[in-house]
């Protein structure tokens, strides 16, 4: 993992959290329904995982 506070989590530590007994333990929210959050949220659907996505215009992307 990187040091800085803004470093990217590597690809397998991520599916290990999602994976955890307690992942659901907090909520996920995407903001902003841009292609990449809406990439992200089909994800989180994908694997069952509930969420919340924000955007605040009043279309998508």
């Amino acid at each position: 993992m990187s040091d800085s506070c803004c470093g990217t989590t590597p690809s397998l530590e991520l599916e290990q959290l999602l994976t955890a007994g307690d992942a659901g333990a907090l909520p996920v929210v995407v903001i902003g329904a841009g292609p990449i959050g809406l990439a992200a949220a089909a994800h989180l659907a994908e694997r069952g995982q509930d969420f919340l996505l924000l955007e605040a215009g009043e279309q998508v992307a």
